[in-house]
């Protein structure tokens, strides 16, 4: 569900669907390479694997809340970069 709304969202800053798509795809997958790479042998040595599981989902669903304002502000970053340098 998140990949189709950051994919929607990034629509309007890229341009292009297949281009938001191969992006949220890329961070995607390069998010899980780096959380397993950074925290996956600390997590299992861990205890309480449950309340660890809580806490990831409630940063996703923050994150999932404040990215409208986060694609806002980088699009409006985009813009100004773009019309800079073109």
């Amino acid at each position: 569900m998140h990949q189709v709304i950051w994919a929607k969202l990034l629509v309007g800053v890229i341009g292009a669907t297949a281009h938001a798509q191969a992006t949220v795809l890329a961070v995607f997958m390069g998010g899980l390479a780096i959380g397993a790479v950074t925290i996956g042998r600390r997590i299992d040595r861990r205890g309480r694997p449950l309340r660890t599981y809580v806490v990831l989902e409630f940063a996703i669903a923050a994150y999932g809340l404040a990215l409208p304002l986060l694609v806002t502000a980088a699009g409006a970053g985009y813009v100004a970069i773009a019309t800079l340098v073109f």
